[in-house]
């Protein structure tokens, strides 16, 4: 799944920036948050996440967007994970 700067910031429905304007915490439109998250939440192999690892992943990603919103890198973000469809 490939995210860039432009389309996540289409997606916003709801923003906070901090003293030096850049994003504290975002709110995405609900399709798009969904996506995310089964993006986040899938292993290359297709096999969901176990319990011991999604702490992890509840955390990191939501760290790699707002880096990508606050243009911390100049790349778009690549998650090299597949996307489960119902």
């Amino acid at each position: 799944m490939f995210l860039s700067r432009k389309h996540a910031l289409e997606q916003i429905t709801i923003a906070q920036k901090d003293g030096e304007g850049k994003f504290s915490w975002v709110e995405f439109i609900p399709p798009f948050h969904s996506d995310l998250v089964r993006a986040v939440f899938a292993l290359p192999n297709g096999r969901p996440a176990t319990q011991t690892a999604q702490p992890m992943l509840k955390r990191s990603p939501p760290v790699f967007i707002l880096e990508l919103l606050n243009q911390e890198f100049e790349d778009d973000l690549y998650m090299p994970f597949k996307v489960l469809k119902k």
